[in-house]
C-alpha cells in the first residue's frame, strides 16, 4: 500500500529552482534511501513533504489524503514526523521532557502525565532511559542524534523523515543508529532516510532514490541503483574533481612549488601536510588562483584553470576559507555571511544557504546581528567556514584553519571540520597540525621544500615513521 506519493514536485527559492518535478513513492513499512550531493535538493524535498517549505508546483498526498497545502502541525497530526541534520533540543528543558512535548502537542494529544509516560517508554527503546532526567546539556553528539529520533517516534508517526542522522557518529555509533533504524520498518513505520553515506544507505534501504541538482536522476533496488553508471560517475567516487599536474610556482628566482601532483576525488576529504615553508599554502593560492602558476596545470571538473584569476573560481563552486580568517570585524555575522553569496554564480547556486548555516552552526543563528570581531576565537571560525559552506560549494578549501588557535578552539573547530566531512562536502586542507588533518582525510599529501614527499591514505600516513622524518629529519 502506497503511503506517501509524490508527483512533480517543484519547488522555486525567488529565481532559483531547487526541486524540479520530483517523483517520489513510499510504501508502509518500507525504508526509502535518498541519496544525491550536496545541493541535490534532499533535505528541501524532506522540507516540502513536512510541510515548512510549501511547494511551488506539484502535489503530495499520504493514505490518499492530498496534503499539498496543509499546515506543518496538521501532518505532524496526520502521522509525519521528522529530525534535523543538526540537533535543536529545548535547552531548558529535561530529556524526557523533549520527547513528551511532541506527544502533547503531535498526534495524539496527550495529557502531560501520559506524555511522560510515552516517553520514558520511548527513551527506553532509543537507548537514553538513563539519561531521562538530565538536561540536555549533558548529552554527547550521537546522544542528541537519538533524541531527535525519540521526539519523533513520540508523535507515533506512520512515516519518520530522518536526515543525516549519522552524521558525526563514530563507527559504533552508527552501528547503533542503523540498527534504530532498521527496528522503525520492524514495527511498520515507514522511513525516508538522507545519509551522505550511500553504502550505509543501501544496506538498509528497500529501495533507493538519486537527486542530482534537484531532478530524479535514479531509482529502484539498493544493488540496482549503486550499479547505475550515471550513479557511479556522479557520486559513488573515483570521480576527480580537482587535479595539479606538475604544478610548479616562483617567487622570483625561489621554486616555491617544484612538479606537484595531486588529486582530490569528488566527496573525498584530501590533506596537504608538512612543516612550515613546505609549500601548503602556496599550493592552495595556486588553487584559489591567487598565486600565478610558473608551469604545470590545474584542471576542476575537466577544465584548465591555471590562467583564470580568483574572481572566476565562485562561479566553478570553489570556496575558500582563508588562514587567518579574514573576517570583517566590523560587520554583523549575518553580513559576513552574505558575503559568500556575492557572487552572482554562487547565489544561483544557494537555495535557502544561510538557514542550513545557521541549522550546522546554531550559535552563528542566536548571534546573527552580532559584530563578528566580538566572538571567541572558535565562534569566528565558524564564521569563516559558514561564509565559504553558504556558497553550497563543491570544494571547500581550507588553508590552517587551527594557526593561532588555543588547543581547546582547535579541539572545537576539528569537530565542526568533522560534522561538515559527515555530510559529503569534498575537501582539501592544508595544516599543519598533521594527526588532525590525517585523522580527518581519505588520501594524504606530505610535502617538504615544495615536492610531496609521501602520498597515502590518511591512516597509513599516520602510521607511518617516514612522516615524522619527513617533519624532523633522519634524527
Amino acid at each position: 500500500m502506497t503511503l506517501l506519493r509524490c508527483v512533480d514536485v517543484t519547488k522555486r527559492f525567488g529565481g532559483v529552482t531547487a526541486l524540479d518535478q520530483v517523483t517520489l513513492e513510499v510504501s508502509a513499512g518500507e525504508i526509502i534511501g535518498l541519496v544525491g550531493p550536496n545541493g541535490s535538493g534532499k533535505t528541501t524535498l524532506l522540507s516540502c513533504i513536512a510541510g515548512s517549505h510549501p511547494v511551488s508546483a506539484g502535489s503530495i498526498e499520504l493514505a490518499g489524503k492530498d496534503i499539498t497545502r496543509s499546515a506543518p502541525h496538521l501532518r505532524a497530526q496526520a502521522g509525519i514526523a521528522r529530525t534535523f541534520q543538526v540537533p535543536r533540543p529545548l535547552g531548558s528543558f529535561t530529556v524526557v521532557e523533549n520527547v513528551a512535548t511532541s506527544s502533547m502537542f503531535g498526534r495524539d494529544r496527550l495529557t502531560r502525565v501520559a506524555a511522560l509516560d510515552r516517553a520514558r517508554e520511548v527513551l527506553e527503546r532509543v537507548g537514553l532511559a538513563a539519561h531521562a532526567d538530565s538536561t540536555v546539556d549533558v548529552l554527547t553528539l550521537h546522544e542528541r542524534k537519538f533524541l531527535e529520533i525519540a521526539r519523533a517516534l513520540a508523535l507515533d508517526p506512520a512515516l519518520i523523515l530522518l536526515d543525516e542522522v549519522l552524521g558525526g557518529l563514530n563507527p559504533s555509533e552508527a552501528e547503533a543508529g542503523m540498527a534504530l533504524i532498521a527496528s522503525l520498518r520492524d514495527s511498520g513505520v515507514a522511513v525516508v532516510y538522507i545519509e551522505h553515506n550511500v553504502r550505509a544507505v543501501a544496506s538498509l534501504a528497500d529501495r533507493m532514490y538519486v537527486l542530482n541538482q534537484g531532478q530524479n536522476l535514479a531509482s529502484g533496488k539498493p544493488d540496482e541503483v549503486l550499479g547505475d553508471p550515471l550513479v557511479i560517475a556522479a557520486y559513488l567516487g573515483g570521480e576527480v574533481n580537482a587535479r595539479a599536474e606538475r604544478l610548479v610556482v616562483n617567487y622570483g628566482e625561489a621554486a616555491a612549488l617544484r612538479g606537484v601532483n595531486l588529486r582530490v576525488d569528488r566527496g573525498s576529504v584530501v590533506s596537504l601536510v608538512g612543516s612550515n615553508g613546505a609549500g601548503k599554502s602556496t599550493l592552495v593560492q595556486a588553487l584559489m588562483g591567487m598565486q600565478p602558476v610558473s608551469g604545470g596545470s590545474i584542471v576542476f571538473d575537466g577544465e584548465d584553470i591555471s590562467r583564470r584569476p580568483a574572481t572566476y573560481r565562485p562561479a566553478l563552486g570553489i570556496a575558500l576559507v582563508p588562514e587567518g580568517r579574514r573576517l570583517f570585524k566590523e560587520m554583523t555575522v549575518r553580513d559576513n555571511l552574505l558575503l559568500g553569496l556575492h557572487h552572482p554564480a554562487a547565489r544561483r547556486r544557494a537555495t535557502g544557504s544561510l538557514d542550513q548555516v545557521y541549522e550546522m552552526f546554531p550559535v552563528l543563528g542566536r548571534r546573527s546581528k552580532q559584530l563578528a570581531g566580538t566572538m571567541s576565537g572558535g565562534e569566528q571560525q565558524m564564521v569563516a567556514l559558514g561564509r565559504a559552506l553558504v556558497s553550497q560549494p563543491d570544494l571547500l578549501v581550507l588553508d590552517e584553519p587551527s594557526l593561532g588557535l588555543a588547543p581547546i578552539i582547535v579541539q572545537e573547530v576539528f569537530a565542526t571540520l568533522e560534522r561538515i566531512t559527515a555530510e559529503g562536502v569534498t575537501v582539501l586542507l592544508a595544516e599543519q597540525n598533521m594527526h588532525k588533518a590525517l585523522e580527518l582525510s581519505d588520501r594524504g599529501y606530505v610535502l617538504a621544500d615544495g615536492v610531496v614527499v609521501l602520498e597515502d591514505t590518511g591512516e597509513a600516513l599516520l602510521a607511518s615513521d617516514d612522516v615524522r622524518k619527513a617533519y624532523l629529519g633522519d634524527q
